[in-house]
């Protein structure tokens, strides 16, 4: 969550490396305990890939009652 929301707050657009300040890189590594950046790039894209289809899953689900307990 403190991840999440260090991003929202500083950030506008999507995640790109170039717009990150140096301050706030060594944060985020902080915060997340990952080794460099290349780690924490690939971490936010499974993530958020992650988040997308459980959320997409969460709406079938929603609308038809059959897909609520597909995997």
């Amino acid at each position: 969550l403190a991840l999440t929301q260090m991003i929202r707050l500083c950030l506008t657009g999507e995640f790109q490396r170039d717009d990150v300040p140096p301050g706030l890189s060594d944060l985020l590594l902080g915060v997340t305990d990952l080794p460099d950046f290349t780690v924490l790039e690939a971490h936010l894209k499974e993530t958020s890939r992650k988040v997308r289809r459980d959320f997409d899953r969460l709406l079938r689900a929603g609308a038809s009652p059959s897909t609520a307990s597909s995997p």
